[in-house]
C-alpha cells in the first residue's frame, strides 16, 4: 500500500492601519485555503478480487504475473481532494477618553467576521465500501461567526489599574454568547504588585462536531451470544459445549463495523477562569 499527499495553500491578506476621526484604526481582510490531493494505491476491491479469483479462464494469481487491467480492477487507484477555507474581516478602534490620576482612560472596540468551510468527504468508492482499508472519516460543512467587543483600561491611580472587557459572538450553527472579563493590578510600591483577573469563556462546536461528519471503523471483536453462548472461565468459547458453534472457531466472534457521527444538538464548551498573582 502507498498513500501520496500533495497539499497546496493559498493566502491573501490586506491590512490598513492609521488614525481617523480621533481614533487609531486597524482593519484586515483575508482569505486562506488549504487543499490536499490524496492518491491511494495498493488497496483492494474485495468484490473485484473475488471475481478475478473465480475467473474460469484466467484466474487471479496471488503470486503475481497478472495483467495490468486485472491488477487495476482488483486494486484501483483512488483519489480524493479534501479542502479547508477561511474568510475573515475585522476592524478595531482605540482612543483615549479622558485623563485619570494614573494616566489616560483607554477605550477599544472592534468587530469581526469569520467564515470557515470544510469539504472533506470520503472518496465515493470508499464511502460505498467498494474499496477496503482506506480511512472513511468525513466532514462537510461551514460555519460563520460574527462578533463585537468592547474594552476599557482605567489607571485609576498611579498604584491601581483596572480593566474590563466584554465580547459578543454569534455562530450560525450554534447561537449567541456573551463573554465578560475584569481584572486589575495594585502596586503599593515599585517592588510589589498584586494582580488578578476573572472571566468567562466558551468554544462553539465546529462543523466536524455538529455538522455532517463521521468516522467508519472497526477494531474490536465481540462474542456472538447466539452462536456461542457458553464460555470457559477464562472467557474463551467452550469447545465441548453443544450450545456453541465451534467449526470454525472464528464464528464465535465477529468484528462489527462502527459509525461514529456528529451531533447537531451538541452544546458549546463553557468555562469560568480566574488568575491571581
Amino acid at each position: 500500500r502507498k498513500t501520496e499527499f500533495d497539499t497546496s495553500t493559498t493566502r491573501f491578506v490586506a491590512q490598513l492601519n492609521g488614525p481617523a476621526f480621533g481614533w487609531d484604526l486597524a482593519a484586515a481582510l483575508g482569505y486562506a485555503k488549504a487543499k490536499t490531493d490524496i492518491t491511494y494505491r495498493g488497496y483492494i476491491d474485495p468484490v473485484a478480487l473475488q471475481a478475478a479469483l473465480n475467473d474460469p479462464v484466467n484466474p487471479y494469481k496471488l503470486t503475481g504475473g497478472n495483467s495490468a487491467a486485472v491488477v487495476d480492477a482488483v486494486s484501483p487507484t483512488v483519489k480524493n481532494d479534501p479542502s479547508n477555507e477561511v474568510s475573515f474581516a475585522q476592524i478595531t478602534a482605540t482612543r483615549e477618553l479622558m485623563k485619570l490620576d494614573g494616566g489616560p482612560l483607554g477605550f477599544a472596540m472592534g468587530a469581526s467576521y469569520v467564515k470557515t468551510e470544510i469539504n472533506a468527504a470520503s472518496a465515493p468508492v470508499v464511502a460505498s465500501g467498494q474499496v477496503a482499508g482506506i480511512n472513511a472519516a468525513y466532514a462537510v460543512g461551514d460555519q460563520t461567526n460574527t462578533g463585537v467587543y468592547f474594552e476599557l483600561n482605567a489607571p485609576v491611580l498611579k498604584s491601581l489599574e483596572l480593566n474590563a472587557a466584554v465580547r459578543y459572538d454569534h455562530y450560525d450553527t450554534y447561537g449567541s454568547q456573551w463573554t465578560p472579563k475584569v481584572g486589575g493590578k495594585w502596586t503599593p510600591m515599585k517592588e510589589v504588585g498584586v494582580r488578578g483577573a476573572w472571566g468567562k469563556g466558551f468554544r462553539a462546536p465546529a462543523p466536524t462536531e455538529n455538522g455532517d461528519a463521521g468516522s467508519l471503523f472497526g477494531f474490536n471483536a465481540i462474542r456472538d451470544p447466539v452462536l456461542c453462548p457458553a464460555s470457559l472461565p477464562d472467557g474463551r468459547p467452550d469447545p465441548n459445549s453443544p450450545l456453541n458453534v465451534v467449526t470454525p472457531t472464528s464464528t464465535c466472534n465477529f468484528a462489527p463495523t462502527y459509525l461514529q457521527v456528529s451531533n447537531p444538538d451538541v452544546k458549546a464548551e463553557k468555562s469560568t477562569n480566574w488568575t491571581v498573582g
